[in-house]
C-alpha cells in the first residue's frame, strides 16, 4: 500500500499557510489514506538527467535527511563466522527498506545511497513528491515501522536532520552535499539501540506538526540534550526512543 498524494486531506502545494486553522482545516483526526501501487524497483532511488553535469542546484525546499546504519555490524562482520551473518543481516535489510517503502511510502521517501550497512534516505526533497506539511512525521513514522519490521534480526541507530541542500550529477552518480547530510550522521553515530536523534531545526519542524497529527508518543517523551559533534561542537538535539511495536502516527479514517 502507498500514501496517495492527491488523496490527503489537504492540499501540499496551493496553501501559502499550511497550519493556519482559518485556511485549511487540520485537526487531530488527520490520517493517511492508502492504496495499492506496483512500481519497478528502481524508483525508489534518486535519479537525476546529466543535462547539467557539475552544476550543483540549492534545494527549493527544506529535506529531511535519514542516515541508519547498524549496531556493532562492524564487530559482527570481523568476528570468527560473523561474516556471513553481516552479509545476510545487511541484504534483509536492505530488501526491508525497499520493500517498506515500495508498499507504503512511495512517492514520499527515496533510497538516495547505500553505503556498506549505512543508508541515507531523503524526504521532501526537489527531486520527489513535496511533502512539506508532514515531512517530518512520515519520517519518524517510517523509521518507527522500519525497526518494528526488522528487530528480530537486526538493531539500527537513526539520526534525522532538516536543512537545505545542494545536489546536481559529477559524471553519471547524482550527488547531495550540506550540513543536513553531515548533522544527520554525526547523530546517527551517537544512537544507542533503536533510537532516534534528531536534529534541533528537525524538532522544531515535527514539534509544529504535532499540532495537528494526532501521534502515539507525547512530546514530552521527546527528550532535549546537548552532544558534542565532530564539526559542530557543542549541538542541541533530541532523542525518540522507539517502542517495541507500533507507529509514530495515529490514523484516524473516520
Amino acid at each position: 500500500m502507498s500514501i496517495l498524494y492527491n488523496k490527503c486531506p489537504f492540499n501540499t502545494n496551493t496553501n501559502p499557510n499550511p497550519f493556519s486553522t482559518t485556511s485549511i482545516n487540520l485537526s487531530k483526526q488527520f490520517y493517511l489514506i492508502f492504496d495499492l501501487i506496483d512500481e519497478p524497483l528502481d524508483l525508489f532511488y534518486t535519479y537525476i538527467p546529466m543535462e547539467n553535469d557539475g552544476i550543483f542546484t540549492e534545494s527549493k525546499l527544506k529535506v529531511v535527511i535519514i542516515c541508519i546504519d547498524f549496531v556493532d555490524s562492524t564487530a559482527t562482520l570481523i568476528s570468527q563466522g560473523g561474516s556471513l551473518l553481516s552479509i545476510d543481516n545487511s541484504i534483509k535489510f536492505h530488501k526491508a527498506i525497499v520493500q517498506l517503502i515500495r508498499n507504503v511510502y512511495y512517492p514520499f521517501i527515496y533510497l538516495h545511497e547505500v553505503i556498506g550497512d549505512s543508508f541515507i534516505i531523503a524526504l521532501n526533497a526537489d527531486w520527489a513528491y513535496t511533502s512539506e506539511i508532514f515531512c517530518a512525521s512520515l519520517a519518524i513514522n517510517f523509521i518507527f515501522d522500519l525497526v518494528k519490521n526488522t528487530r528480530h534480526f537486526v538493531e539500527i541507530r537513526t539520526g534525522v536532520s532538516y536543512g537545505t541542500l545542494y545536489y546536481g550529477t559529477i559524471g553519471s552518480t547524482f550527488r547531495f552535499f550540506g550540513k543536513p547530510i553531515n548533522m544527520a550522521s554525526r547523530l546517527e553515530n551517537k544512537c544507542l539501540v533503536n533510537e532516534i536523534i534528531i536534529g534541533k531545526d528537525f524538532y522544531n519542524k515535527l514539534n509544529l506538526e504535532m499540532e495537528y497529527i494526532s501521534t502515539t508518543i507525547h512530546k514530552t517523551e521527546i527528550i532535549k540534550q546537548t552532544l558534542n559533534l565532530k564539526g559542530f561542537g557543542d549541538t542541541e538535539c533530541y532523542k525518540i526512543n522507539i517502542p517495541e511495536n507500533g507507529t509514530f502516527i495515529s490514523y484516524n479514517n473516520n
